[in-house]
């Protein structure tokens, strides 16, 4: 852990799925304002090693998992300009050597029109990506005893909210709160569509956020 996290909910409820409910892959859509540097460690390691168990492994141990995250590149954990964290928090991986993980950064906008601008052209590539990996492995398992089933993991911080404090804000990436209703919204459009697996199964788990304006706007 970077000394925050020390427990990861949101990969521990992956394994638990894949465990007790069968869980065959999963996308975490991460729009926490800082780099999730652990779940994109865990997930890398996990996919790594599901790439080489044997034929007759346990399904759980073959469990894909994308990462996608929206972050701001200047914050912690990049923030004093440690190269191998600048790198990882910039990683775009498009469904290669059994990796799916794609990095976007938040930048400034001086009005609310350039901000969706932002969404439509950058922002919602992340949904996007994860839709690809999502029907990727549902058709890679079509044939398969049981099927598809897949999950799609909120990492919810609202620490990138235009209510949180000025520290938290210093290099002005915030977001509107309306972007957490719209980009939740769109996520759970998605998990609704055929041929992904997931057949509406979302899950939102709260990250960070220390304004209370922020987390009760944005949880709300």
């Amino acid at each position: 852990p970077s000394g925050f996290c020390w427990v990861n909910n949101v990969l521990v409820g992956i394994s638990y799925a894949a465990m007790k409910h069968g869980l065959t892959h999963a996308a975490i859509l991460d729009f926490d304002l800082h780099h999730g540097d652990g779940s994109q460690d865990i997930v890398w390691d996990h996919n790594y090693k599901a790439s080489m168990v044997p034929r007759n492994a346990p399904a759980y141990k073959k469990t894909a998992i994308g990462y996608y995250s929206l972050h701001d590149i200047n914050s912690y954990p990049c923030e004093g300009g440690d190269p191998g964290k600048v790198r990882n928090a910039s990683v775009c991986v498009d469904n290669a050597h059994g990796q799916s993980v794609w990095n976007v950064h938040l930048e400034t906008w001086e009005n609310e029109t350039e901000f969706w601008e932002l969404y439509r052209t950058k922002y919602i590539t992340l949904i996007n990506k994860a839709r690809k990996f999502l029907r990727a492995h549902s058709q890679k398992l079509a044939e398969t005893p049981g099927g598809p089933k897949a999950a799609i993991f909120i990492s919810a911080g609202f620490d990138a909210s235009e209510w949180e404090g000025s520290g938290m804000q210093r290099h002005k990436v915030n977001v509107p709160t309306e972007f957490y209703a719209r980009f939740t919204a769109d996520v759970v459009r998605m998990s609704q569509e055929e041929g992904l697996g997931v057949d509406g199964r979302v899950i939102s788990v709260l990250e960070g956020g220390y304004s209370d304006r922020a987390l009760t706007s944005g949880v709300l």
